[in-house]
């Protein structure tokens, strides 16, 4: 398990098994040994006393970490090599161009990106085409209508059921009629009345991924309910639910407050705190209740997509999502696990060739896919 990081929005640890030799444990002569080696192949120049200082904290890190780290090569030695491996590149121009944006990248790769647009959904007949963010708003008639940007205003009514759509490559902020604010995460669809009023329960159904910031009312519960009979039930909290159908298991992390989780097949209720996360096997049905940091878990509303020993087909269909392209993993591959943070604005060009770099993977586009194998 080799661990490094690069500035501005990628880190990564990777598990392939791709170094076959021992180096030596010194840091100062691994260092040096490892710049002279490298450098001799290519002329990218000297490394900053910046650079060097934090390669060799590294290493020391590295080093506290060996009796706890597995593997034909000492710690020290990965994070050294994979460090190089990636400052190389970021020295000699391998970044995409600033002005580049993430779809001209993909664009001039040859890749095929979704042009779909997020859609609303009126008693699965009247249909919206939305941009980011849209809110519900009541008039003084007590009708509700949606307000969308840049600011167009459409009546709804009071009785409607509502489907919101938002495809791969997009993101949208919604605010319901009692208040509560939705983060949809690419390739979601949230069904949901127009108007709470008079209902005893606030229900909403989600497929995909959503943070909620739940506006409290005690006499009203908030239910999400999911595809497998789940449901989660607040009075007003905030706490993120992933459960793409792909999923092997359903996620809900908390944030803050306090949440119950049920599964109809069961009169169990378990109870979440801020910073818990419960995993549900969508095909056994077991549940299994972890401590994590709730935060990383919401990366993605910042652009951001965080993974921890993750393998490469799963990390895949995230990146699919986030930028609305087909990307297609070998079976060989399947074994391959990585770690890390990466920045939407980086660009798929970017991270596919840092995984070449780092990992031996080769990666082509075809007929506007993205292959690696």
């Amino acid at each position: 398990m080799f661990r490094t990081r690069i500035p501005a929005g990628f880190s990564c640890i990777i598990n392939t098994g791709m170094y076959d030799k021992k180096i030596h444990r010194s840091e100062d002569a691994l260092t040096d040994r490892l710049w002279q080696e490298i450098g001799d192949a290519a002329d990218y120049g000297t490394p900053d006393s910046g650079d060097i200082g934090d390669l060799r904290q590294r290493i020391r890190q590295a080093e506290r970490r060996r009796s706890r780290t597995a593997g034909i090569l000492s710690a020290a030695g990965a994070a050294a090599v994979l460090f190089l491996i990636l400052w190389l590149p970021m020295k000699s121009g391998f970044s995409p161009k600033d002005n580049d944006s993430p779809l001209a990248q993909l664009k001039s790769m040859g890749v095929a990106v979704s042009d779909k647009q997020v859609s609303l959904k009126m008693d699965n007949d009247i249909s919206l085409s939305l941009a980011d963010s849209a809110l519900f708003t009541s008039g003084t008639d007590r009708q509700t209508s949606i307000v969308s940007s840049p600011g167009i205003e459409v009546e709804v009514g009071n009785e409607r059921m509502l489907r919101l759509e938002v495809p791969s490559g997009k993101q949208f902020r919604l605010t319901l009629s009692d208040g509560t604010e939705v983060w949809l995460n690419s390739d979601s669809v949230l069904e949901y009345p127009a108007s709470f009023d008079g209902c005893s329960h606030r229900d909403v159904y989600l497929t995909g991924e959503a943070y909620f910031e739940v506006a409290r009312d005690e006499d009203c519960p908030f239910i999400v309910n999911l595809d497998n009979d789940e449901k989660i039930e607040v009075l007003g909290t905030s706490f993120n639910v992933n459960s793409y159908p792909d999923n092997d298991c359903n996620v809900t992390t908390l944030v803050s407050g306090k949440i119950a989780y049920r599964h109809d097949s069961s009169d169990k209720e378990v109870i979440l705190l801020p910073d818990q996360q419960i995993c549900v096997d969508r095909a056994e049905g077991s549940a299994e209740i972890r401590e994590v940091d709730a935060g990383t878990t919401v990366d993605w509303k910042g652009n951001y997509l965080t993974f921890e020993n993750e393998s490469l087909p799963v990390l895949a269909r995230r990146l699919s999502r986030m930028y609305g392209i087909e990307i297609i993993v070998g079976e060989h591959l399947a074994g391959h696990t990585f770690t890390g943070r990466i920045s939407y604005d980086k660009g798929v060009d970017f991270i596919t060739k840092l995984i070449e770099e780092t990992s031996g993977i080769r990666c082509s586009v075809s007929d506007g896919k993205i292959i690696l194998d």
